[in-house]
């Protein structure tokens, strides 16, 4: 690590550039749902008129802009250490000759070759310095190191290579007292940063960067709206985009398998994640792959829109509620056996028998005693097989027409499936058919809560490594995703298994309604589980079986009280699905002050929480406490659709009530609109419609306000 006057020394090495433009806007093609025309809406109640003028005035808003000049250097210092890059506030008339802030990205020459250490070092000179001023310089640091990462990654892509990055952080604050920490250490110590000692080696989590994100990713998003339209909040967004673009791979644990021998007694178990390695063998899959190539070669992969996203599934079912889909004689003509050619299987059926026929025995015989026994119930069952399929097919690797970036992309094929939880299975297996996600950087993640809170952000993803063969078994209570880079340019496939629980709740208590509903194991979730009240209310309201046994469960739950139990414990899918609710006018009045009280003891300082004065007036209904329901979820959890249904929102009102804001409230509106709508884009929703039609909004207020398009002005706007 260098001294402070060693870091000095290099800040005359070269002249600091200016910062380079970078596009906030990533056109990859994804989910997109909302076609309002800001420019024709209907009236808005009372109530919304009057929060467009009041929550924007409460949100803070730091207009002063933190100059940062940066440069890459490239110096090496020696044998052991090299200058890459530096960044720094540049001194103010009263400061003395050393900047406010300085800080220096820095690489550690070593001899691993397949790890490559990067330190951000930062100096705050002054003891008035502050954590904007420390975050103005460490964003410009950690962006050029997520570069760096981004092309390692790259070269995995590319040449299979293995090499991976790690990044300490260290600060010099010109603090005295080595016995006591500073303020700016401890604030930003509530912030997930960790400074060790001389004597101490830094601490890195599972994603090789020495701070906790999951304590970080919040603050970040709260950071980006309070400096919206400055240059700081600009690179934080560009910060924003890089984290969520990270591929980084989970890390089992042998926890999960002590915390199954301690639960044996305990019933049925909750929030498991457990690896199976070499599920099926390799002549199996091969076995399973000569079938699937007559499947695709095809065309018989299923294009329905999926449960989730309602994008084309290209899913393959073998089993369906416990029985193949045909029936099987095991000694019918046409199903693949020894001495039988792949090709003499000519019609769909024939496929589907034989994929049954080849797995059947690995899944009944293997998986789903081992199913048992880590899901600690004996009465698991096989529910659902089915195979799928993610990424570039074979014969498009070659087709010119298949692009990431084009509009039609997902018409022919699929790159991911939104992070969700299931409310149809008990627990899950999802077994890679390939080699695609060994590398712990594809295909199937998670979000894993963090001290029991769980969130949205892709920030916070984590791919499961997963060989050949591999499989991975977790509850319906594990937040999961699919993602597959386009650029990998082969396909992901996968066996997927559903497993249902019949037996009663794992309290002992029998009801009737426990036999007569198919998802038996969501019933009476405890006070205090948010996740089983959202999962409960989502599949009362969602699931819908062909012999309407869904309607039992339906009627045994109140999904409000639910999603309104769930999200008073800060659950932000609860909160999305209820701001809808009372979005929609479909949330009685008299649930009100409920919802309003929990807001404000999560966060008191929501600035979308109708004041005393709107209540004592009356005017404060369900129908506005959509917006703080909203915003808290997308600032403390990161979830996409409630950015994107508080920017919708937030458009509606300035639509309506654009006559009665001031210029400053109607930039602010907007700008704020922009940011939740790319923020959601960073997470892979397509707002990307929703921004070009903000923009047509933005021109045309600038246009009535005598700005000149294009012009210097029309450019300085912080919404274009």
């Amino acid at each position: 690590m260098m001294n402070r006057n060693q870091c000095k020394q290099w800040w005359s090495a070269a002249a600091l550039l200016a910062v380079c433009l970078i596009s906030l806007l990533d056109t990859s093609a994804v989910a997109f749902s909302s076609n309002t025309n800001y420019n024709n809406v209907a009236s808005l109640s009372t109530s919304k008129l009057h929060a467009a003028t009041t929550e924007i005035n409460k949100l803070t808003h730091v207009t002063e802009n933190i100059i940062v000049e940066e440069a890459e250097l490239n110096q090496q210092v020696d044998e052991d250490l090299t200058i890459l890059f530096a960044a720094r506030i540049p001194r103010g008339d009263d400061d003395d000759d050393s900047p406010p802030c300085e800080g220096l990205l820095l690489q550690k020459n070593n001899d691993e070759s397949n790890i490559h250490h990067y330190q951000a070092h930062i100096t705050c000179h002054h003891d008035d310095d502050n954590v904007d001023h420390f975050l103005g310089v460490f964003h410009k640091l950690l962006i050029q190191y997520l570069f760096i990462e981004h092309d390692l990654y790259q070269d995995q892509l590319r040449n299979d290579d293995g090499t991976t990055a790690m990044l300490s952080i260290s600060l010099d604050d010109n603090n005295e007292d080595a016995a006591t920490a500073s303020e700016l250490h401890v604030q930003l110590g509530h912030i997930g940063f960790s400074f060790p000692t001389n004597d101490e080696e830094p601490t890195y989590t599972n994603d090789g960067i020495q701070m906790d994100l999951s304590k970080y990713e919040p603050f970040l998003n709260s950071f980006i709206i309070r400096h919206r339209g400055t240059e700081q909040g600009n690179a934080s967004l560009i910060l924003h985009k890089m984290l969520c673009e990270r591929r980084v791979s989970y890390q089992f644990s042998n926890d999960d398998d002590d915390q199954m021998e301690q639960s044996q007694s305990s019933g049925r178990r909750r929030n498991v994640v457990s690896h199976h390695p070499s599920v099926l063998a390799p002549s199996i899959i091969d076995e399973v792959h000569s079938i699937l190539d007559v499947v695709k070669s095809r065309q018989w992969l299923s294009t329905n829109p999926d449960s989730v996203d309602g994008l084309p599934s290209l899913h393959l079912n073998l089993i369906t509620n416990g029985k193949p889909l045909f029936d099987i004689d095991e000694d019918e003509e046409g199903v693949i056996e020894e001495g039988v050619s792949v090709e003499e299987l000519s019609t769909f059926p024939q496929c589907i028998k034989s994929l049954v026929k080849v797995l059947r025995p690995h899944l009944y015989e293997n998986l789903l005693p081992a199913a048992r026994k880590v899901l600690n119930s004996p009465t698991v069952e096989i529910s659902d097989v089915f195979i799928r399929s993610y990424g570039v097919q074979p014969g498009q690797q070659e087709d010119d027409t298949v692009d990431a970036d084009d509009d039609d992309i997902e018409s022919k094929t699929r790159f991911g499936l939104s992070p969700h939880f299931d409310v149809t299975a008990y627990a899950t297996c999802v077994m890679a058919l390939d080699a695609v996600a060994s590398s712990g950087k594809q295909g199937l993640y998670t979000i894993p809560p963090t001290n029991g809170f769980h969130t949205s952000s892709a920030v916070l993803k984590k791919f499961f490594p997963l060989k050949k063969g591999d499989g991975v078994v977790h509850t319906f209570d594990i937040l999961h995703g699919v993602d597959v880079d386009p650029r990998l340019n082969q396909p992901r496939t996968s066996l997927i298994i559903w497993f249902t629980d019949s037996s009663e709740s794992s309290v002992g208590e029998k009801e009737d309604v426990s036999s007569s509903v198919n998802q038996p194991w969501l019933l009476r979730p405890s006070k205090d589980d948010d996740i089983g009240q959202f999962v409960l209310a989502l599949a009362s309201e969602r699931t819908v079986e062909e012999d309407g046994s869904h309607l039992k469960l339906k009627s045994a739950v109140d999904p409000l009280q639910l999603y309104i139990s769930s999200a008073a414990q800060g659950n932000v899918f609860a909160m999305t699905a209820l701001g809808q609710m009372c979005d929609d006018g479909v949330v009685p009045d008299d649930q009100c002050d409920v919802i309003r009280d929990f807001l404000l003891a999560l966060d008191s300082s929501n600035p979308y929480v109708p004041n005393d004065e709107l209540e004592a007036s009356g005017r404060c209904k369900c129908e506005a406490l959509a917006n703080p329901l909203w915003y808290h979820a997308a600032i403390q959890g990161g979830h996409r659709v409630a950015q994107v249904s508080l920017a919708d929102n937030l458009m509606l009102q300035y639509m309506t009530g654009r006559e009665n804001l001031s210029t400053k409230e109607a930039e602010s509106i907007i700008l704020m609109a922009s940011i939740l709508l790319t923020q959601a884009l960073h997470q892979g929703y397509n707002s990307l419609d929703m921004l070009h039609r903000i923009r047509d909004v933005e021109c045309s207020r600038l246009n009535d306000a005598g700005v000149e398009i294009p012009s210097d002005a029309f450019f300085q706007s912080a919404v274009i």
